[in-house]
């Protein structure tokens, strides 16, 4: 991407599909097209076979003519929507089609332009913006997806720690009353035990004291552990709240089709 929001040249080309049933529109402008060296279009005669390179190939952006045959534009771009493809549509209509334009916008196409209002300078333009706008929306989603993922894993650890933190306090307890019953047993039973035996009984009771203690020990340091994680992960969750919206240039958003479509000015 250059400093103008729009495609670099030097960086891998466009891939354009451009399906219209009329071959001299469509051979003048794929011409025009190929003049810019950062796009490599696709032209193609009807709808049927736009859906055809669709099913086979991947492309930037789709360029359909609203009005095709069987197969319409919009029959297109209304497969397009069922296959969930998110590569965007640029329409192209004709005056008094304002119809036509709504109801393509409400199928997900990007952008609409009056076939007679075509300008060749405002075309390699359009395109290049509704390409941006869709890295553009593509990355946005990316990023929520990841952040839903972390909180997803967020939330994981601070179940963890609270489940981690109850048994310990379960175990704990538990603990401390095996001791006192350790301890009421032992001094049962030690006059039951004759004297040579009780020192190996004592050694006995001791060793149990300990291994239950290296138990206690180790969950002790599994719920610092817990703890320790739940404490980073909020403060980087704090610290993302902290941290502005990104907003996006307006020359990307903006749809700049609105100047064209006041023009009836045909360059081809």
């Amino acid at each position: 991407m250059n400093e103008g929001g729009f495609v670099d040249s030097t960086s891998s080309k466009v891939r354009i599909l451009f399906a219209d049933d009329d071959d001299t529109f469509r051979n003048v402008l794929t011409v025009v097209l190929h003049e810019e060296p950062s796009f490599e279009v696709t032209p193609v005669s009807s709808g049927e076979e736009a859906i055809e390179q669709l099913k086979d190939s991947t492309f930037d952006v789709v360029i359909l003519d609203y009005k095709m045959g069987e197969v319409s534009g919009l029959n297109v771009l209304q497969w397009i929507h069922e296959q969930k493809l998110e590569t965007p549509v640029i329409m192209l209509t004709s005056a008094g089609s304002e119809t036509v334009a709504v109801e393509a916008m409400k199928l997900g196409a990007y952008d609409y332009v009056r076939k007679e209002s075509i300008e060749v300078r405002h075309f390699h333009t359009l395109i290049n913006g509704v390409y941006e706008r869709y890295l553009f929306r593509k990355e946005r989603k990316e990023i929520e997806r990841l952040k839903l993922r972390r909180e997803k894993n967020i939330a994981a650890l601070d179940m963890y720690h609270e489940t981690a933190l109850a048994f310990g306090q379960v175990l704990n307890n538990s603990m401390t009353v095996f001791n006192i019953k350790l301890d009421e047993y032992a001094q049962e039973l030690t006059p039951y035990i004759k004297e040579e035996g009780k020192k190996i009984f004592g050694e006995a009771i001791e060793d149990l004291r300990q291994e239950l203690a290296v138990i206690a020990s180790g969950f002790r340091s599994v719920v610092d552990l817990a703890r320790m994680v739940t404490r980073r992960s909020s403060a980087v969750r704090d610290m993302e709240e902290e941290l502005p919206e990104i907003i996006l240039p307006k020359v990307v958003e903006n749809n700049i089709t609105e100047e064209k479509h006041t023009e009836e000015k045909p360059s081809i």
